[in-house]
């Protein structure tokens, strides 16, 4: 189903319909703060009712209607009460369930209709603080939200969708202006989710997906301009608002599964112990990293030519930093992967490797960049990325590690190049590159002797490759080699003393 990831992004956005975004320590004042704020938002608002008794004010069918992308989003909640507590703070309490729906009729594509159930009963938000920005905490015993009809160009949609959260608990603290910067915490013991679906172009077939996860905890803080940026990616980058976010979980599973009249089945398991992810967009910038510890994976099917596939990682892990809007000077920019302890199945292995010739230590993957770069154009403008041939000027390139390791060998190295971009005639139409990177290559010959005599690697292309080696590399120890790749300011290239060009 294609609409899936915007119809997820989009209900994202619209759960936070119903909740206050400015409130202040009298109920009449924290009702008239939310009306103009929502206003400011380009939500409309409309009550069944409204009346205040003994500190508390009722609101009776709320109804909030807020304009998305090709459509809209709306939500009638059937009361909602607002009471002082007489220790300056406000308790806001909504109805235990209400309906959200949203409607979206984008150009060229099916029309969308799509209702969820929210149910949170026992959730109390409290109010408190300055009246100009007052904190806010939250917590419930439960929260699930569940589809509760979809319809694609007015036909019903085989679909089921839900997402459940824990003992769920966390706040939200805004500031004053100008920056109106702000901070949220978030934390639930469990988050379950679960879909499972027909195929809109195939009646039969099918997909399933069940997700669970402990220990939720999340962090977000940044402008108040980034928060209402939030909703278009393309403002929050060019605004010079910021917005940085924390997600970790501790032990998750993850099943999907599909059938398919043509391809057969599919299914896929995977575990973990712990997992974080970590986002900065700002300044022009996206920084994004993630981590995932004791990592499984078990994947079959029709298609795959085994019964199961099995690997696991011990540590995996990666990262990118890259500016997105245009750059006067150079800025750095950054890219990282890790994949530590790598193991596959006994399976596998022994189609390979029946004799277990090879070690077969947990294999080690990392390449670890950062350099500098200008951009010289805006992605977030489209119309600019298509006028414009050269995206950018690479300044400096640096290989802070490399780490290759697999049956025995290793292949690591570090070094880095600056480039002169006035010159851009040397290397063809690139820009000059000046510098080095020195690598060392421990085990080739023991692991290509092995491959030989498992009949999987030719002798003469063995002692080919052996002899291509030794013709640019030191040694530097038992069955170890080394070189250093050069590139000069004249252009020249050189492998340990050998020129290459």
């Amino acid at each position: 189903m294609h609409h899936l990831p915007r119809l997820l992004s989009t209900l994202s956005l619209a759960l936070g319909l119903a909740s206050p975004a400015v409130a202040d320590l009298t109920a009449p004042q924290l009702w008239q703060s939310w009306n103009q704020t929502a206003g400011a938002m380009g939500q409309t608002i409309t009550i069944g009712s409204e009346a205040f008794a003994d500190s508390t004010l009722s609101i009776r069918d709320l109804a909030i209607t807020m304009p998305v992308t090709d459509g809209t989003v709306s939500t009638t909640i059937p009361y909602l009460s607002l009471t002082e507590n007489g220790d300056g703070s406000v308790a806001i309490t909504l109805a235990p369930e209400y309906d959200l729906h949203l409607h979206m009729t984008p150009a060229g594509d099916e029309a969308v209709d799509m209702t969820m159930t929210v149910a949170a009963p026992g959730m109390v938000t409290t109010a408190s603080g300055d009246p100009d920005a007052p904190a806010y905490t939250y917590d419930a015993p439960d929260l699930r939200v569940t589809l509760a009809r979809l319809l694609i160009d007015g036909a019903p949609a085989d679909f089921d969708l839900s997402f459940a959260l824990s003992q769920l608990a966390g706040s939200f603290a805004p500031g004053t202006a100008p920056d109106m910067a702000f901070n949220s915490r978030f934390a639930a013991a469990t988050m379950a989710i679960a879909m499972a679906g027909n195929d809109l172009d195939d009646p039969n077939a099918t997909f399933g997906l069940t997700a669970s996860f402990a220990d939720i905890a999340s962090t977000g803080s940044g402008t108040g301009k980034g928060l209402a940026a939030m909703a278009d990616p393309a403002r929050l980058l060019s605004s010079g608002a910021r917005f940085d976010s924390t997600y970790s979980h501790g032990k998750g599973q993850v099943s999907a599964t599909a059938t398919n009249p043509n391809s057969g089945s599919f299914s896929w398991n995977s575990s973990s112990d712990a997992g974080r992810l970590a986002a900065t967009i700002g300044d022009g910038v996206i920084d994004y990293s993630g981590t995932s510890q004791g990592l499984k994976m078990a994947v079959s099917g029709d298609a795959i030519p085994f019964p199961t596939l099995e690997a696991a990682i011990e540590d995996f892990g990666f990262g990118f930093r890259m500016p997105v809007t245009r750059t006067e000077a150079p800025v750095d920019f950054g890219l990282r992967l890790n994949l530590g302890g790598l193991t596959a199945g006994d399976f596998l292995w022994g189609m390979v490797d029946p004799d277990g010739a090879l070690p077969r230590d947990p294999a080690h993957l990392l390449i670890d960049l950062a350099g500098k770069a200008r951009l010289l154009l805006d992605l977030t403008n489209p119309e600019a990325a298509e006028n414009m041939a050269v995206p950018g000027e690479l300044q400096a390139l640096t290989l802070k590690a490399l780490r290759l390791s697999v049956a025995g060998a290793e292949l690591t190295g570090k070094g880095g190049f600056t480039f002169d971009n006035s010159d851009l005639t040397t290397f063809d139409g690139l820009p000059a590159p000046e510098g080095s990177v020195d690598l060392q290559l421990v085990g080739a010959a023991a692991l290509l002797d092995k491959l030989v005599r498992m009949g999987l690697l030719p002798r003469d292309q063995a002692q080919g490759a052996l002899f291509m080696l030794g013709m640019f590399t030191t040694p530097s120890g038992q069955d170890s080699l080394s070189t250093r790749i050069e590139v000069t300011p004249d252009g020249a290239v050189s492998a340990n003393g050998q020129r290459l060009r």
